[in-house]
């Protein structure tokens, strides 16, 4: 999220219409998801393992990073990280993301955690294994990522 650091007040708030979301929006969607997401991730390890359906699964990781990565579908956001402004400034929205970014990596690098053999319902996925929702999260922010690409190529994007 460096690049948003650099952005004006009128790039970071710049709506391309009234049903996109700004940078700003897109930034705290984004920061909201990460942690979010990563509790769920520790939830679905607290129930038993699935080896027989996590079997089914296995593999599916690359169908999963494309099919999120696919910006021609569009879903709505559960309201609990839809944006609303809840971050003061620029600065603590970056803050809480890398910090919730920082978490997941950390848990990433040491976990010795049964990633592939505890599976739970994505609501637009379906079944993930908690390995794959690891890789749905990083796909998430990437989409997102891409989501902010496209606001900046607006025609009408301000300036510096």
């Amino acid at each position: 999220m460096t690049d948003i650091e650099q952005m004006s007040d009128g790039q970071w708030n710049f709506k391309p219409s009234s049903d996109v979301w700004s940078v700003s929006e897109v930034s705290e969607h984004i920061a909201l998801s990460e942690g979010l997401l990563f509790s769920i991730v520790q939830k679905i390890l607290l129930a038993p393992a699935d080896d027989e359906k996590a079997q089914t699964l296995n593999g599916k990781e690359n169908q999963l990073l494309l099919a999120v990565m696919d910006r021609s579908s569009k879903a709505q956001a559960p309201e609990v990280i839809r944006p609303t402004g809840k971050f003061a400034t620029k600065a603590s929205l970056i803050e809480a993301f890398k910090k919730a970014r920082d978490q997941t990596i950390e848990y990433v690098k040491t976990t010795r955690d049964p990633l592939k053999n505890h599976v739970a319902r994505h609501p637009a996925f379906g079944e993930l294994t908690t390995f794959q929702w690891l890789v749905f999260i990083a796909g998430h922010a990437n989409r997102h990522v891409a989501q902010l690409e496209e606001v900046k190529t607006n025609i009408n994007f301000p300036k510096i």
